[in-house]
């Protein structure tokens, strides 16, 4: 007796538990969302090199004396330049970074040469030709540069600039690198 008890428990539980699957259905959204720019800019040289001059190791501004107003002594101009950018570009954003930075100052990018005729404690500092003082900037990314498109053009105007990153610097070879990003809005 007891056999049929559980034949007739069996397919009762079966039914039910079904039924509990059925009830539990349910339907979901799933939401899309993006956004579309108009076409980007065409970077005029992906790679930039910048040529320093040659100067002497007595015309390094100090660490503590970064240069503000820079002088063609120890420094060179270099310029990103975008253009063919779309005439709904309204502002491109510039971050510029680099992995080599001296830890108290993330604006002074460390010399990357290593052989026997590399510069000691010798940096490059990048700054801003448009912002008032014409400061150093942070090679972290963290402050993005925003200019407006004009003419369908975007130009960054920069200078780099030689610093002393220690109290004896000596002569040689400096080299070094940054990064940059570009954001269109």
């Amino acid at each position: 007796m007891r056999i049929n008890s559980f034949k007739i428990i069996t397919p009762l539980l079966l039914v039910l538990s079904t039924s509990n699957v059925m009830a539990n259905n349910s339907s979901g959204t799933i939401n899309f969302n993006g956004e579309i720019l108009s076409t980007s800019c065409t970077l005029l040289t992906q790679n930039i090199n910048v040529e320093l001059p040659k100067i002497n190791k007595t015309d390094l501004p100090k660490l503590n004396m970064l240069p503000k107003n820079v002088t063609s002594k120890n420094s060179k101009p270099f310029e990103i330049i975008l253009q063919d950018c779309g005439d709904n570009n309204k502002t491109v954003d510039v971050t510029l970074k680099s992995n080599k930075v001296m830890d108290r100052h993330s604006h002074i990018m460390l010399n990357l040469n290593t052989s026997p005729s590399a510069a000691k404690d010798v940096g490059i500092t990048i700054n801003v030709n448009e912002l008032e003082n014409k400061e150093s900037i942070k090679l972290d990314g963290s402050k993005p540069l925003t200019k407006k498109i004009t003419d369908k053009k975007a130009i960054y105007k920069f200078t780099a600039n030689y610093v002393s990153t220690g109290n004896n610097p000596t002569s040689g070879i400096v080299t070094t690198q940054a990064t940059f990003d570009i954001v269109y809005k």
